[in-house]
C-alpha cells in the first residue's frame, strides 16, 4: 500500500494524473460504473505511487472500494469488518467513536453532495427553477421514482431526502399514489442503479437522486439542481478505523482529498469541497 510525505507540488501532479486515471477509466468501461470504478482504483495506484516521496508499493495490490448506504458502513465497521478509511456522516462518525471503533483523533470532512432533478434521456425537461416551479412538475409527473425503504423501515441518506423535500413542499398526500419505489441493486451493481434504471425505462417520469450518482448515469438526464431553498446536503466525514491495516496510507489519501489541488477533480464528479 502506500506511505509518506506528499509535497504541495505533488499533490498538483497526483490531482492532473488522477483525473486522466478516472478519464481513462471512463473511456475503457463506457456506461459500466462498477468496472469503472475498479478499472480507476487500479490506475489510481500506479497515478499516486510517483508522488509519496520515498517510500514506494511494497506490493501492488488493487483499490477495493466498497460502496454502501451509510447506514450499512456503520453496521459493517460496528461489527468489526476490516476497513483503513470510511466515509459517513457527521452523527454516524459519532457513534463510531462512542463505541470505540474509530480513531477518535481523525475526523476530517472532506466532501459534500447536493441533489438534483433527473428524466429519462432525451425527455422534455421539467421546470425546477424555483420552489414553485419545481412543486409544479412533481404534482404534474406522472409518476415519481423513489428509493425503496431499507430493512427494518430505515432510509439512506437520499430516501430520507425525497421524504423530506415533499413534506417541505406540502404535497405527499397529493404524490403518494405516484410514486413508484425502484428495485433493490444487484450484486455488483452501485446502489443508485436501480433507481435510474426505472427512469430509464419510463417506469417512472422522474427522480430525484445526489448529483455525483447523476452524473455517472448515462441512461438519464441530469436537469438540475433542486432550488436553494430546498437544498440539502450529504457530508462524507473521514474516519480511520481502530483495525485498519494501513493508517499511513489512508491519512495521505485524506491529504490528497482536502487539498486545494482536489477541487476541480472532486466538483467534475459531482461533489464539492466542504
Amino acid at each position: 500500500m502506500l506511505g509518506g510525505r506528499v509535497s504541495r507540488a505533488g499533490l498538483r501532479r497526483l490531482a492532473t494524473d488522477v483525473e486522466r486515471a478516472c478519464r481513462e477509466a471512463d473511456e475503457v468501461f463506457p456506461g459500466r460504473a462498477v468496472d469503472r470504478v475498479e478499472q480507476a482504483g487500479e490506475r489510481l495506484i500506479a497515478a499516486v505511487a510517483p508522488h509519496m516521496g520515498r517510500r514506494r508499493l511494497r506490493e501492488r495490490k488493487p483499490v477495493k472500494p466498497t460502496f454502501l448506504v451509510i447506514n450499512d458502513i456503520v453496521e459493517r465497521i460496528g461489527k468489526g469488518d476490516v476497513a483503513d478509511l470510511v466515509a459517513v456522516s457527521p452523527p454516524q462518525w459519532e457513534a463510531l467513536r462512542r463505541d470505540g471503533k474509530i480513531d477518535p483523533e481523525i475526523q476530517i470532512a472532506i466532501a459534500k453532495v447536493g441533489y438534483g432533478v433527473f428524466v429519462k434521456k432525451g425527455a422534455a425537461r421539467p421546470d425546477i427553477s424555483s420552489v414553485e416551479a419545481l412543486k409544479r412538475s412533481l404534482l404534474n409527473a406522472r409518476s415519481i421514482a423513489f428509493f425503496p425503504p431499507l430493512p427494518g423501515g430505515r432510509r439512506g441518506p437520499t430516501g430520507a431526502y425525497q421524504v423530506r423535500l415533499v413534506e417541505q413542499l406540502g404535497i405527499s398526500a397529493d404524490i403518494k399514489q405516484k410514486i413508484v419505489e425502484s428495485s433493490a441493486p444487484r450484486p455488483g451493481q452501485v446502489i443508485s442503479a436501480p433507481i435510474f434504471e426505472l427512469v430509464a425505462s419510463g417506469g417512472a417520469e422522474i427522480g430525484v437522486a445526489m448529483i455525483s450518482d447523476l452524473l455517472q448515469a448515462p441512461e438519464v438526464d441530469f436537469v438540475g439542481p433542486v432550488p436553494p431553498e430546498v437544498r440539502d446536503f450529504i457530508v462524507f466525514t473521514t474516519g480511520i478505523p481502530t483495525i485498519a491495516r494501513e493508517p499511513a496510507a489512508a491519512k495521505a489519501f485524506i491529504a490528497f482529498l482536502t487539498s486545494p489541488s482536489s477541487s476541480s477533480f472532486l466538483n467534475s464528479k459531482g461533489l464539492e469541497q466542504p
